[in-house]
């Protein structure tokens, strides 16, 4: 297995695997601007949610309130 035309079919997918982890830098820029836009959208989306269980909750004990009262 020490010469290259002896390789593994594992050892030659992990050689490609290594070369595919092996970004330029303008792809890695990308990606970290992707993430950062991601993050911001669940951000967004996590508040929303939180206000909505927040609105629902209100009226429900609001209209508890008012019909008992």
């Amino acid at each position: 297995m020490n010469n290259q035309n002896e390789q593994s079919p594992l050892d030659r997918s992990l050689k490609r695997l290594e070369y595919d982890m092996e970004w330029k830098l303008e792809r890695a820029q990308f990606i970290k601007q992707r993430l950062k836009r991601d993050l911001r959208k669940m951000k967004k989306k996590q508040i929303f949610i939180k206000s909505i269980y927040f609105s629902i909750t209100f009226a429900f004990v609001a209209g508890f309130l008012f019909v008992f009262m």
